[in-house]
Order: C-alpha cells, then sequence, then structure tokens
C-alpha cells in the first residue's frame, strides 16, 4: 500500500468524511482533496513502510551492540598498557596485538617512516621517555610481512624480548 492510500484509509477508518459542503461553512473541512493531498505529502518526507522501519531497528540495534563491545574492547587490554594502545589507534596506528605483562604492542605497518613518526609523536604527547621501536619486515614464501613492535621497559628498567637466534641457520650451528 502506498502512502496516498494509506492515508485515505487512515481518514475513512478515523471517520474524517470528504464531502462537498458550502464555502462559507468554517467547521466543515474545505477542499478535502488537496488536504489529504499537502497531508500525504507532508507524511511522505518521512515515511518509511513497516518492513523497512523493522529492518532500521535491526540495525541499529546491531550497531548498538557493536559500539558496547568496541567501548569495552579496550577493558580486555591489561592495564599497563591500554591508555598507550587507544591513544595509538585514535592517531591511525592499527594495533593488533599487546602485553601488559611483557609491556610490549605489535601494530601492522605499510609506511614504517610515517608509522613511525606517528608513534613518536603518540609517546611524547603521553610523556613517554624511554621505549624501543622494532621494525619487522618478514618475508613468508614470497611475500612480505612488515609490523613494528613497541617495547617499553618494565619497573626495572629492562626490555622483554622474544627475539633468539634460529639454530637452524649454518650461521648460527655450533661447531
Amino acid at each position: 500500500m502506498n502512502s496516498t492510500a494509506a492515508i485515505r484509509e487512515f481518514a475513512e477508518k478515523w471517520g474524517l468524511k470528504i464531502v462537498e459542503c458550502m464555502q462559507g461553512d468554517d467547521n466543515i473541512l474545505h477542499a478535502p482533496d488537496e488536504c489529504l493531498a499537502d497531508l500525504t505529502a507532508l507524511i511522505s518526507e518521512h515515511y518509511r513502510e513497516k518492513e523497512k522501519y523493522a529492518e532500521l531497528l535491526r540495525q541499529r540495534d546491531e550497531l548498538k551492540k557493536d559500539v558496547e563491545f568496541l567501548a569495552n574492547w579496550y577493558n580486555c587490554i591489561e592495564e599497563p598498557i591500554r591508555d598507550l594502545v587507544k591513544m595509538l589507534r585514535n592517531n591511525g596506528i592499527n594495533t593488533f596485538c599487546s602485553c601488559g605483562h611483557g609491556m610490549w604492542i605489535q601494530c601492522e605497518t605499510y609506511e614504517e617512516c610515517n608509522d613511525l613518526n606517528t608513534i613518536y609523536g603518540v609517546m611524547c604527547e603521553l610523556k613517554i621517555k624511554k621505549y624501543r621501536t622494532i621494525v619487522f619486515d618478514d618475508i613468508i614464501d614470497g611475500f612480505r610481512y612488515k609490523h613494528i613492535e613497541i617495547q617499553l621497559p618494565d619497573e626495572n628498567g629492562e626490555y622483554y624480548s622474544r627475539m633468539v637466534d634460529n639454530m637452524d641457520c649454518k650461521f648460527n650451528q655450533k661447531k
């Protein structure tokens, strides 16, 4: 049913009769077709079919859940680095892994010079004066995987390091 038909059905349901009347009678609707046309136009500007409206409500509820998830997402990050991760992400650095007790954060990078400058700016803004950044350029099956790891010193001033020598490499094998 289109909006014009819906409005006419509403008018009939609620007893609004379209009658011809004398021009001087102020208690009777004059030019009812024009009135209904104006009302139809007014309502049509904001009219949504019931199915479309239901779909919009469903999408709204889904978005609310997504917003709630994202709002709580930062709470899943360990406290010592939570604010730093949030600030990095707010400045366009896509963090993908972090460890609060190890005090490190891993970030995607496609333009490491720009990303390192952004990281430096965030660290200055947060008044973090000691940290280390490591740019990884891993080649796996001919494909490049670049990322940056930001390391912060622990309470003893030491950095958590997970890098070990590859003992399969002939240069690292004991003679």
